[in-house]
């Protein structure tokens, strides 16, 4: 369901219940035209099979999306599918559907359902008799695999989310110059990337330097999007082909924003991949894009280390903010200090330590004027 927090007002829920040896029926509503809820071996769209209720009903039924595009209905409709009842009330979208467990004989795109999947939810418009693409929050994923034949609650949420934004007044794409949220799901960390710029990529950082840096990207030529490295101080190189541990899930350019989200697996053990479960420095940085990744317009660290697998937002400012009291917290002190020892030296000791000089002049002089001369930088 989305939001998680819902109960019975939900923009989308599949309910799911095993009816008999090779049966399962499923219950699905969503604000929209259409509703769907897909079976996926990776949270995104390739290689997907979707059950869809949509309010013609002669387009309800079994889909299969073979890339990130409008998945295709499946005609005539397999015998293993049956839409049994539905229905459109005030713009929300009902529907049953029985589906065979694991048909036989195999049907193609037609998954065993015994094995764990990840359930993805999503809804959407309708253009005459052509489904239309689903929005970015229109559309979630399970946190982890589900067996849906066993009782377990796919619920999309999890651990509570992070964020690190420029500026740290900033609250949304809309107003921010970059923004990365990150959130834990099962073995991977979820980013969201928005920038507005060609490109916005958020770097994992051991020393809040370039060099040596593992680096997700999000660039508005979708293609030049995943995982790069910076071996040093220059533009940062793509790692092709884009590990399988990275996965972007969805990717928009629009109004001049450019926005991702991409999966990370937290500990690939791929070479130049962090294991984000050990605290990083972040780097965001945004940049434009002309045939290629240009030099970054904007970079920041995070004032700290940052572990991602962990709530919390980070901020570029606490640094800042820390070496201004640091620094005059020491002024303070060693106005104190000096003031003092300029001031007793001049009244108290010019008799105790007459005739000595120091520098060639009287010492009792030379001590108070440098301490005086100090405190007046």
């Amino acid at each position: 369901m989305f939001p998680a927090s819902c109960s019975n007002n939900c923009d989308f829920l599949v309910t799911y219940n095993v009816t008999s040896s090779n049966k399962v029926e499923f219950e699905l509503s969503g604000q929209g035209d259409w509703v769907a809820v897909g079976f996926s071996d990776d949270q995104s769209m390739p290689d997907t099979e979707i059950l869809m209720c949509v309010s013609n009903g002669s387009l309800s039924g079994h889909y299969y999306a073979s890339e990130r595009s409008t998945p295709t209905m499946t005609t005539p409709t397999p015998t293993a599918v049956t839409v049994i009842e539905q229905a459109n009330d005030d713009g929300m979208m009902k529907c049953r559907i029985s589906r065979d467990i694991n048909p036989s004989p195999a049907i193609q795109n037609v998954r065993n359902l015994n094995e764990e999947v990840y359930l993805l939810g999503a809804i959407g418009s309708l253009s005459g008799v052509t489904i239309q693409q689903h929005s970015d929050v229109a559309r979630q994923s399970s946190n982890s695999k589900i067996t849906v034949t066993q009782a377990e609650d796919p619920t999309t949420t999890a651990t509570a989310q992070g964020s690190f934004r420029i500026p740290d007044s900033c609250s949304s794409s809309d107003d921010c110059d970059f923004l990365v949220t990150y959130q834990r799901i099962g073995d991977t960390v979820e980013f969201e990337l928005s920038g507005k710029a060609g490109w916005a990529g958020v770097g994992f950082s051991d020393d809040q330097n370039m060099a040596d840096t593992d680096l997700l990207l999000c660039v508005s030529e979708r293609s030049e999007s995943g995982h790069y490295y910076a071996e040093d101080r220059t533009t940062p190189t793509m790692t092709t082909p884009t590990p399988s541990a990275v996965t972007i899930l969805e990717h928009s350019n629009e109004g001049g924003v450019v926005k991702c989200r991409i999966s990370r697996i937290i500990d690939p053990r791929i070479s130049n991949f962090r294991d984000l479960s050990q605290p990083w420095f972040l780097l965001g940085a945004i940049g434009d894009f002309n045939g290629g990744i240009q030099q970054h317009s904007l970079r920041q660290p995070t004032a700290s280390r940052i572990t991602v697998t962990e709530a919390g937002s980070a901020s570029s400012d606490d640094g800042i903010l820390t070496n201004i009291i640091v620094h005059g917290t020491l002024m303070t002190l060693a106005w104190i200090l000096f003031a003092s020892v300029g001031l007793f030296t001049a009244r108290y000791m010019r008799v105790v330590w007459e005739p000595k000089q120091l520098l060639g002049t009287k010492a009792w002089f030379t001590v108070g004027i440098t301490s005086t001369k100090i405190i007046d930088k």
